[in-house]
């Protein structure tokens, strides 16, 4: 595969990722919601100071962006993690492989980007 077929694979995984809903999850919801709430008073500061023009018009846009941006790098980005305890079963017992079979499956899925 020559750069130009690789560049185009990885930015098709980058427009799945992209354009795909990511339920929040954990402290998400709330990191969310501080960060509109900062970017929101400094809209509310950016109008009070500032005269309105295509400038301040800009300034808002930019903070929008921001904003917007900040919000897709937690959703885009981060990913829940779940932690995988294998019960330890004594050797008289059939269940110690199979558990531990479970265990490897699902480390493998955690580690499977494609899911």
């Amino acid at each position: 595969m020559d750069h130009q077929q690789h560049q185009k694979q990885v930015l098709k995984a980058r427009a799945a990722n992209d354009f795909t809903y990511h339920a929040p999850f954990g402290d998400q919801v709330a990191r969310y919601a501080q960060i509109r709430d900062r970017i929101r008073e400094l809209a509310l500061f950016i109008i009070d100071a500032t005269p309105v023009s295509r400038e301040q018009s800009l300034a808002l846009t930019a903070l929008e962006q921001a904003m917007f941006n900040a919000n897709a790098a937690i959703a885009r980005n981060e990913v829940p993690t779940v932690n995988v305890t294998v019960i330890s079963a004594n050797s008289s017992n059939d269940e110690g492989p199979a558990l531990q079979r479970l265990q490897e499956a699902l480390q493998e899925a955690l580690n499977d980007p494609e899911g």
